[in-house]
């Protein structure tokens, strides 16, 4: 990133699941719930510590901000790279 003019550049990787939009807010509710009690299992923790991973868990809010947060972070490096998504 230095070379095209960026400076110094920290970030970290992150994977949230995403359902339809419009889809019905206990649906939602119910698939959060799951997966929060799949990476809670010692053998999915373990696993996914093994992929160099940290399994968070959280709520469909905390993803949401999340992605908002990161949206405006980015924001400013994606226009001053020149990228363009056609």
């Amino acid at each position: 990133m230095r070379e095209l003019g960026l400076g110094e550049l920290e970030t970290s990787g992150w994977a949230g699941l995403y359902a339809p939009a419009g889809t019905p807010e206990p649906v939602v509710h119910k698939l959060n719930a799951a997966v929060n009690d799949i990476l809670a299992l010692p053998d999915v923790a373990r696993r996914v510590a093994e992929l160099g991973m940290r399994p968070a868990g959280g709520t469909p809010q905390a993803v949401d901000a999340l992605a908002r947060e990161q949206l405006e972070q980015w924001r400013d490096t994606v226009v001053q790279s020149g990228f363009i998504v056609d």
